[in-house]
């Protein structure tokens, strides 16, 4: 009988995890800022919206494996096994990817949070019709804490162009400041409501 080695086949074990963690942020870089939390038990999950019904959603399982051959794998170098196992990882976020947009369609839509551009690139007007849309909270100093904004690579330019327009506008310079003027009374009422109710 073969020897077991326990204490190292676990050390193993957790490099190997932190590893594959370490490559999830890498790969699911737009999800390192979405808070996380761990379910341990259950099948769905429920949010509870302001003036509306509770919204459930089933939770969906998602896996990605790998495979190798016992003779491959004496043969193949550490960097070899690690490529390996990024492969897994990166087919593991896209996955995740793919059902947060699936989610996050079903929801906007479910909520009227939706601004269909029709085809038509991103304009000035586009981006206040999206931040008006929202819920925008505010930092300590007053600022606004902006969300993430994700776009497809081939908008980059559209969104340089309308960044350009903002700077060089101040008709657009002074709606936005009247714009986060409003949403910041509107957070302030939010913030008076949660403290009244803690």
């Amino acid at each position: 009988m073969l020897p077991d080695f326990p204490s190292l086949k676990k050390s193993v074990a957790k490099g190997v995890n932190r590893y594959m963690r370490h490559r999830r942020k890498v790969h699911g870089h737009m999800f390192n800022e979405i808070p996380q939390r761990q379910i341990f038990e259950g099948d769905r999950t429920a949010v509870e919206r302001p003036h509306e019904a509770r919204d459930e959603s089933k939770m969906v399982r998602l896996s990605a494996e790998m495979t190798v051959d016992i003779d491959e794998l004496h043969a193949m170098s550490l960097e070899q096994v690690l490529r390996r196992y990024d492969e897994m990882v990166k087919d593991l976020v896209g996955q995740q990817i793919k059902h947060f947009f699936e989610l996050m369609n079903t929801v906007t839509e479910k909520t009227g949070n939706v601004v269909d551009a029709k085809g038509q690139r991103l304009t000035p007007e586009l981006f206040f019709e999206m931040l008006e849309k929202i819920q925008i909270d505010f930092n300590s100093d007053g600022s606004p804490n902006m969300p993430t904004i994700l776009i497809s690579p081939s908008q980059q330019d559209d969104v340089r162009a309308a960044q350009e327009q903002f700077e060089s506008d101040p008709a657009l310079r002074q709606r936005y400041e009247n714009l986060m003027k409003s949403k910041f009374g509107e957070w302030g009422a939010r913030q008076a409501i949660r403290t009244l109710a803690g």
